[in-house]
């Protein structure tokens, strides 16, 4: 298996956005007053992620461990976060969201409070924001990811234009942008690299044949077993 990195030109800046648009993993608190307590005494923390099991997990155990605070996860889209934030509003139920993109995070700011990281002194400044209200966990850059049992040195695809050619109609993983905002992020990002392509949106959804994927795992499992000759996945995955 290889995989390419998007290709531009003024790499430098053009990845660090790149980066700071669709690739940050995060981590926010909601906001609860600190002498309010889970009505369930199960679990001592109440988090919320969209991310899957096998990345959000390790980091809770570990958590849990170096703590010996009880976490409860719950699973859900931002969409769905979202929803739930509106109706139960400032006082909600949630310590944390955590693996949130920032589109969300900054859609749901009145229902978070200030919260500064004692790591923070470690992170880059391109991936802060002063007075922001969520504080970046990971960054991971997007590739695209293509099985060489069915992709030929020729036929090698360059960047998101290659999404959209006619012959990998049907052979495309990508995950449905409603149920995750890193792929509704690398979606824009993919308009916006083809911006003179105005047919480029309806060329995408004709090879994905109007379906998309529910997960990440699915697209790099689709792609191993050769359902799928190409795909957008983290570089992380990618490695894996």
């Amino acid at each position: 298996m290889k995989y390419l990195k998007e290709k531009r030109k003024n790499a430098g800046k053009l990845f660090a956005a790149f980066l700071l648009v669709i690739s940050c993993i995060l981590f926010a608190a909601c906001r609860r007053e600190p002498d309010i307590q889970p009505a369930d005494s199960s679990y001592d923390l109440l988090v919320y992620t969209v991310l899957e099991e096998n990345v959000s997990l390790p980091v809770v155990k570990e958590f849990e461990e170096r703590t010996g605070l009880k976490v409860k996860v719950e699973t859900g889209t931002p969409q769905a976060l979202l929803k739930k934030l509106k109706i139960d509003g400032p006082e909600g139920s949630y310590d944390v969201v955590f693996g949130v993109g920032t589109d969300t995070l900054e859609a749901a700011g009145e229902y978070l409070q200030p919260y500064e990281s004692v790591e923070s002194v470690f992170l880059a400044g391109a991936f802060c924001r002063n007075g922001s209200r969520w504080t970046p966990f990971s960054v991971s850059p997007l590739v695209i990811l293509y099985n060489t049992n069915v992709v030929t040195y020729r036929e090698v695809p360059e960047g998101f234009k290659s999404l959209a050619e006619p012959r990998w109609k049907g052979r495309v993983a990508f995950v449905n942008p409603v149920l995750s905002g890193l792929y509704a992020s690398a979606l824009t990002e993919a308009v916006c690299a083809c911006r003179e392509e105005e047919d480029y949106l309806e060329r995408l959804a004709e090879n994905l044949e109007s379906g998309s994927l529910s997960g990440l795992s699915e697209v790099n499992s689709g792609i191993l077993d050769g359902r799928y000759s190409i795909g957008v996945t983290t570089e992380g995955a990618a490695y894996a």
